[in-house]
Parts: C-alpha cells; structure tokens; sequence
C-alpha cells in the first residue's frame, strides 16, 4: 500500500516565500498569498529630511524617533511583513534603527501621534550600513511581530534610534521626508522632550508599509 507525507499547514514565511514582486507590483503564485503595499507615502516626494540623532526615548531638544500615521484599508487585514524608509547617513553614525508600529491617539491627519506601548517592532538595520545617498531601507517584521492589522483603523509607523555608540549633531541619521507639498491623509510625528509631537499638516515622511492578505 503507497504511504503518502502527512500534510502540515504552511507557516507565514513559507506563504511569503511562493509570493514575490515584479514591476513594483504583487504577483499570486498561490492563490491563498497576496504580498501588498499596505499604505506608502513614495520617495517621489522627497524634498528635505529630519535628522535623528539620539537615542530613544529622547529627553532634550534632539529628535530619536519619526513616523507617520497609516489607515488600513476596509478589505483585506494584513499581516505586516516589512517596511521602508527613505535614508542616508551623515558623518559615521554607529547603532541599530528599529521600526515601531502603535495606535493612534489624536485628530487624524493633524494631530496623530502614537500612543502606549508598541505593538510590534522591526528586526534592526545598522546604522553604519547606510550611505551617503539616500536609498529605501527595508526593516523586516519576524515572528510574533507579524501582526494582524485590523481593518479601517489608524496607527502610526515609528522609526527610533534604539541603541547606538555614536549618534549625536554631527553623526545622525536623515529621515527623507516632504514639506513642500505633503499629501499623505495623515500626519508625520516626531519624539523629543520626552513626549510624542505631531507635525501637524505640513511635513509627510517617506514610508512604504508591506503586509501580507
């Protein structure tokens, strides 16, 4: 009698890996995976930066966290895969950046910040790996940091200096953002004083956020 291999539910990575991209956009190789763009805010738009040049949380003047806010879409709910932004180094900073996602607290689109304890965080990217131009980094979500976002809700995507060795006002890390025109439906915040700041409607990060459906 012919024996056939147990059958075993495929894992988030293994959904991920029959999935892949092609022209900028998602391709189905298994009809149960779609790897999407979540909500962006595209590099096109880049026009100045803020820098990040201390480690988070920040006590002072300096900024050591920026983001944006995002809404999920009514249709589907995603599993976050990973995230970019839009980065160069000045000088020689040396640390690990991470990515954050929080809920939203504040009007949407003016007032937005983050709010609690984070919900899920990025593997690092070294901060000394970055160049001298800027390129879209990608932070990968791992494990129990996939999370399901829920659907028609406000968050906010959060980069943070989250340990480091050298990382002051000479050696930083710019955050590419847009301040000529922003667009996005929400808002960019940043982390100083000790506290979450909104940038109210004048300054949209570059950011694009990926899930899987």
């Amino acid at each position: 009698m012919k024996s056939f291999p147990l059958f075993k539910p495929e894992t988030i990575d293994q959904r991920i890996s029959r999935a892949f991209w092609k022209y900028g956009r998602p391709v189905m190789v298994n009809p149960s995976v779609i790897i999407a763009i979540i909500d962006s805010y595209p590099e096109t738009n880049f026009d100045t930066y803020y820098p990040i040049s201390v480690v988070h949380p920040s006590s002072g003047i300096y900024y050591s966290a920026l983001g944006q806010t995002f809404q999920t879409p009514a249709s589907p709910q995603y599993s976050i895969t990973s995230c970019k932004f839009y980065l160069r180094k000045n000088a020689s900073p040396v640390g690990i950046l991470k990515v954050r996602i929080y809920a939203h607290t504040g009007t949407w689109g003016s007032t937005g910040v983050p709010t609690g304890s984070a919900l899920a965080s990025s593997d690092g990217v070294a901060m000394e790996n970055l160049t001298s131009d800027y390129q879209l980094i990608t932070f990968v979500f791992s494990g129990v940091n996939r999370i399901i976002l829920s659907a028609s809700t406000n968050y906010c995507i959060s980069l943070e200096a989250d340990s480091a060795t050298t990382l002051d006002s000479t050696n930083y890390v710019n955050v590419g953002l847009d301040t000529a025109s922003p667009t996005h439906a929400g808002n960019a915040f940043h982390y100083n004083y000790s506290d979450w700041g909104a940038e109210g409607t004048g300054v949209d990060i570059i950011f694009y956020l990926y899930g899987l459906a």
